[in-house]
């Protein structure tokens, strides 16, 4: 990450993000209203992982091998965009190096294909009586609780 303070109090931040499943992008602003040595800031951060892979995480037990290769397909593409904002505290100088703990919320979507969803469906119950086809991919969200712990060295 690439992080600019155009002011003493503001922050800016970009670059790549990686969360075990896959890559992504993430941006954000951190507002640090005081330069003491415990320091209050507000983050907002956001971005978006691009086509990670949920199968190292997710064990599928079936004895119907069509249904669990449709699973792990399903969960071989995934990706979200996602918001955060998160207040805490920063301890060091604001000048060289500062230790942060952070919690928050964050807001996440996500969506699955329709495509992908039929075949599940289809291989759970392939009587040819019972036809599935979503036509479109189905979105989903939420909001979580999240927390963040690190620190930032500056260079100047």
């Amino acid at each position: 990450m690439l992080l600019v303070r155009p002011f003493w109090w503001l922050r800016l931040n970009g670059g790549l993000a990686y969360n075990v499943a896959g890559f992504g992008y993430r941006g954000g602003i951190t507002l640090s209203p005081a330069d003491w040595a415990v320091s209050p800031t507000l983050n907002i951060d956001a971005g978006q992982y691009l086509s990670g892979d949920l199968n190292k995480f997710v064990t599928v037990n079936d004895s119907n091998p069509a249904f669990v290769g449709a699973v792990r397909t399903l969960l071989s593409k995934t990706t979200y965009k996602f918001a955060t904002a998160q207040v805490g505290l920063e301890f060091g100088s604001q000048r060289r190096f500062v230790f942060y703990v952070r919690g928050g919320l964050t807001y996440f979507e996500s969506s699955l294909s329709g495509a992908e969803i039929t075949a599940v469906a289809q291989s759970k119950n392939p009587d040819p009586n019972n036809t599935y086809n979503f036509r479109g991919d189905t979105k989903f969200s939420g909001i979580l609780p999240c927390a963040s712990l690190g620190f930032n060295l500056f260079v100047y």
